[in-house]
């Protein structure tokens, strides 16, 4: 009798083990999936030269204006182009939103689940601003080209 509440008692933990384990690795994919959907943001490019080439990062997003996605908390280069013109530069910024404690979570689904079930804001280091202009130098008529 007592052997057979030995092995029911370890069935028992090893049961409440896996399912805490399974619970809390299911927990970690959702909510990294979520992180990882919310660390981008959208930013708009313009120039005021409609025949400008633009890219982010190296990668072409239009002539004269494009939208590209980068991401949260690591600046984005942007570059405008033109034949003849000289190539402009300009990268983006972010914002520290000091009411957010998402950062500081260190990676742990629950405390992220709380920061957001208390209402906590999820918009640290977002990218601001959102809409950027940049034009390449182009030389006036009266000066060689560069």
């Amino acid at each position: 009798m007592k052997h057979q509440r030995f092995i029911f008692l370890r069935l028992l933990v090893l049961a409440g083990t896996t399912l805490i384990t399974g619970c809390t690795a299911s927990m970690q994919k959702s909510t990294s999936a979520w992180l990882a959907q919310s660390a981008t943001d959208q930013i708009h490019v313009q120039s005021l030269d409609p025949q400008a080439r633009l890219y982010v990062d190296g990668r072409f997003i239009g002539k004269g204006s494009g939208t590209a996605i980068v991401t949260r908390d690591r600046p984005a280069t942007l570059r405008a182009d033109k034949d003849g013109c000289a190539t402009a530069f300009e990268d983006t910024g972010s914002e520290f939103n000091p009411k957010s404690i998402r950062d500081y979570t260190d990676g742990s689904p629950p405390l992220a689940i709380l920061s957001d079930g208390l209402g906590v804001s999820r918009d640290v280091g977002k990218t601001d601003p959102l809409t950027y202009t940049v034009t390449p130098i182009c030389p006036s008529a009266s000066s060689p080209p560069v």
